[in-house]
């Protein structure tokens, strides 16, 4: 089949393409409560979600924002961008695990700031009473 100019699409936004292809709710805004946004579920990390843009974070920032329920766990998830983040509420722990499967934790807790490493598969469990929402940068 060859493709005619009427085929051809122009000025995709990858990002925005994914971002609708995850089904979770996204908020946009100047300035956003990160407490009070609503989340919804998000199968990819197997808890509530929502993505938060705000108008001035360009090209370079994707935001997004956990409910990880009590006694909860996300899915374990890898990627190849670099990954921060930062407890809004709650406290519980991380396992990454390295190249050789060896598996490394450690705990973080209300106004945490972590940076997880370039494609280590994680997963983030919440040992707190109360769901722990956290917003990646």
């Amino acid at each position: 089949m060859t493709e005619t100019p009427n085929d051809i699409q122009w000025l995709i936004d990858g990002y925005g393409a994914w971002v609708a292809g995850e089904a979770i709710p996204v908020v946009e805004d100047v300035s956003i409560d990160l407490e009070a946004i609503e989340t919804g579920p998000w199968s990819r990390m197997g808890v509530d979600g929502a993505f938060v843009h705000a108008h001035s974070r360009g090209d370079l920032c994707s935001i997004y924002v956990l409910d990880i329920p009590p006694g909860g766990s996300t899915e374990p998830v890898h990627h190849l961008y670099e990954a921060v983040y930062f407890v809004i509420d709650g406290k519980g722990s991380t396992v990454v695990e390295g190249p050789g499967g060896e598996r490394r934790s450690f705990e973080w807790e209300r106004a945490g700031l972590f940076s997880l490493p370039l494609n280590a598969p994680y997963r983030l469990h919440n040992s707190a009473a109360v769901p722990a929402p956290e917003s990646r940068w």
